[in-house]
């Protein structure tokens, strides 16, 4: 998966996170990976790969630091952007929803 996930191609890495999904804590080899894209982008994959940890759940302790940096970056503007505003969002929705799976690994 992890070569899906770095494939230029954004339906297939999104694709890629969506199987990480399902996998659950199967996928936790995939945990840093995942947190890398969470932390980098500020893209619909970002929110895919938070909620996939979140699917991982306490495995994928290692990646709370970059879930906790997610929620503390400032909100987009929704009146400049609605698209960036949504998917930061979305992203910082999964983000939480991951950190409350993963219990007091978190």
């Amino acid at each position: 998966m992890t070569k899906a996930l770095r494939k230029p191609e954004e339906r297939v890495r999104l694709a890629a996170a969506h199987s990480l999904q399902r996998l659950g804590k199967n996928a936790k080899d995939e945990t840093p990976t995942l947190s890398v894209i969470v932390e980098e982008e500020e893209t619909e994959l970002a929110a895919e790969s938070a909620a996939a940890l979140g699917t991982i759940g306490p495995e994928a302790k290692e990646a709370v630091p970059v879930l906790i940096k997610v929620l503390k970056k400032p909100e987009k503007d929704k009146e400049t952007d609605e698209l960036a505003f949504t998917t930061d969002m979305l992203l910082k929705d999964n983000a939480m929803s991951a950190l409350s799976q993963m219990g007091e690994a978190a």
